[in-house]
């Protein structure tokens, strides 16, 4: 009996996990931007892996393009290795994700993935750029969601966290 409910603690902590749900692979030139462009809501951390060369992460909820000057990004990562940015939830869509090829190499490959957080690893308020306005390049069209589907995650979230507990509780 102990050893079926361990299995289904461990079921339960896997279901939990993070969810990789896109990947790409690219090679930006030297100085130079590729453009991505971040719809999915929710809070979603993204990880640019540089394979070659020196690629830079610059991320914008004002604009969809955006670029290495101060007013051009909300957040940006620029290391010689792995990149990561975590997206708050609150953060308004489209989120503009630009790849810079830093000056140093003549190109830089790179991987650039993006994995769903569970609403626990959103740390960020509602309030974290109050003021941002959007720029009249975003379209403000409203992109359709399934209200459903977009429910799932929290519900399933919810039963998992309980289920975990209770099991705690009982083995303890």
């Amino acid at each position: 009996m102990i050893r079926q409910l361990i299995l289904i603690s461990l079921v339960i902590s896997v279901l939990k996990a993070d969810t990789y749900f896109k990947s790409v692979a690219g090679t930006v030139p030297a100085g130079n931007f590729t453009y991505y462009s971040l719809i999915t809501k929710g809070a979603i951390q993204i990880i640019l892996k540089t394979k070659k060369g020196d690629a830079d992460l610059y991320i914008s909820q004002v604009s969809v393009t955006p670029t290495f000057d101060v007013e051009g990004y909300c957040l940006h990562s620029a290391t010689c290795g792995v990149d990561v940015i975590d997206i708050p939830s609150s953060f308004a869509r489209p989120v503009g994700i630009g790849v810079y090829g830093h000056p140093s190499h003549e190109e830089s490959d790179y991987v650039l993935e993006l994995k769903i957080k569970g609403e626990a690893d959103d740390v960020f308020t509602d309030n974290v750029f109050p003021n941002a306005k959007r720029s009249p390049e975003v379209d403000d069209r409203e992109y359709e969601e399934d209200d459903e589907a977009a429910e799932r995650p929290f519900i399933l979230t919810f039963i998992l966290a309980f289920i975990d507990i209770f099991l705690e509780v009982i083995l303890l």
